[in-house]
């Protein structure tokens, strides 16, 4: 594929906008909520040679390790500092604005025009930016997303040998399931879309989807049954019925093109996009865009699907959930609507642009307290309290075993949960 050199500098560009906004909205610290605590207490454990284990000692259960050993990395060089944190996230915002700009190339290369390309590429610098800005594996698993769809684009369509390419494809799946689980989503939808679009004999692409979604779910099993991990989600009922979840997804959509959102409205711009994509790709008539939109469909499904039969401490409509959809989606359906002559599509395009701007230069200041850990901030060993450091007279307390994953500020200068709460600290 010849790839114009106006592309490669956007994407470069896009890169550094997005981990400079980044820095700017981190410029204080940063939030680590529950599951961030997880992560950096089994960083800084893997740092110290105990493994991927909470403070305690306990093992970890419901996380896989492959974020926490990137941050370990990282702990190892500079520390176990939310500066180092933000650092660390940092470099993955810059790969992500490259890889998710260089994505929707290769999508829409046909009919990119050089004033589309600088949108998506400012559109993706500030949605990285802005919705990944705590401490979670999302910041990894979006890093290895766009290259794990690319590969199963190649995979489907190339038209010479495809065993490298599910090679690959095996490989990124791998490390997408080793970053989060909900990485075995985008492997069911691969697999279903090989079975569904791919070329050659039918027996052939089954063994193909086979391949690529059993292997890498193999391999998350064995790294769960290594670390104690099986059982970490249950499967059997989720938080919420698929209808409610599948109501979230589109509630979570519309959060992304407008600033206050809704069920109904998240319908409405889901069923929008989709169907101007549909429009687009009638009108290319190429193999391209009819790719994204039964990928991002059945991977959107899909994940309402899971949220429904394994319980999940959480809700679908959160942002992180649903970054493919603002991440390739919003980005091909601006570049469209930016090659249209007709002013009303090009003031549409800029509207859309609107909610992650406004959401950046007004930052959400919904985060408590209790989340936003100090640049400063160090975690070290205090006994009796787990993990605590004394910042500006407040004491930042890692977990207890009472209370894994949680941590936070105690504004009294004591541990949030209590003295009498507080067990010994046991390193092991």
């Amino acid at each position: 594929m010849s790839v114009p050199s106006r592309i490669h500098v956007w994407s470069a560009l896009a890169g550094i906008l997005a981990s400079l906004i980044y820095a700017l909205l981190r410029r204080t610290g940063i939030e680590v909520n529950a599951d961030g605590w997880a992560y950096w207490q089994g960083a800084q454990s893997i740092a110290e040679g105990m493994g991927y284990r909470y403070f305690s000692g306990d093992p970890i259960v419901a996380w896989p390790p492959l974020y926490s050993l990137y941050l370990s990395a990282w702990i190892k060089l500079g520390g176990s500092e939310a500066f180092v944190l933000i650092l660390a996230n940092g470099v993955l915002i810059f790969l992500q604005g490259v890889a998710w700009t260089l994505l929707c190339f290769l999508f829409v290369k046909d009919r990119l025009q050089p004033g589309a390309l600088k949108y998506v590429a400012v559109y993706i610098a500030l949605t990285v930016a802005l919705y990944e800005g705590a401490v979670l594996a999302h910041n990894l698993f979006y890093t290895i997303l766009p290259i794990f769809i690319g590969a199963s684009w190649m995979t489907i369509h190339y038209e010479g040998r495809r065993e490298p390419y599910i090679a690959l494809t095996c490989a990124l799946g791998i490390a997408l399931v080793e970053s989060h689980i909900s990485g075995v989503v985008y492997l069911a939808a691969t697999a279903l879309m090989v079975i569904v679009l791919g070329t050659g004999g039918l027996q052939n692409r089954v063994w193909s989807a086979l391949a690529i979604l059993a292997i890498p779910v193999v391999a998350l099993a064995l790294t769960a049954w290594g670390l104690g991990q099986l059982g970490g989600h249950p499967i059997g009922g989720g938080r919420f019925s698929l209808i409610r979840n599948l109501l979230q997804v589109a509630e979570g959509i519309g959060f992304f093109v407008l600033l206050e959102s809704g069920q109904s409205l998240g319908w409405i711009c889901a069923l929008l996009v989709f169907a101007v994509l549909g429009l687009y790709a009638f009108e290319l008539k190429t193999k391209h865009l009819p790719f994204v939109l039964i990928f991002a469909g059945f991977s959107l499904s899909l994940l309402g699907v899971a949220f429904s039969v394994t319980w999940l401490n959480g809700f679908v409509s959160e942002s992180r959930h649903l970054l493919i959809f603002p991440l390739l989606m919003i980005p091909i359906f601006v570049s469209y609507l930016l090659s249209s002559r007709t002013p009303v599509a090009r003031v549409a395009a800029l509207f859309v642009l609107m909610a992650p701007l406004g959401r950046t230069l007004i930052p959400d200041a919904s985060i408590a307290s209790d989340d936003l850990v100090p640049i400063r901030a160090t975690i070290s060993p205090i006994p009796g309290f787990g993990k605590t450091a004394t910042i500006n007279g407040r004491l930042l307390v890692g977990p207890i075993p009472w209370e894994e994953p949680q941590g936070g500020y105690s504004p009294t200068g004591a541990p949030r949960w209590g003295a009498s709460q507080a067990g010994a600290f046991r390193a092991r």
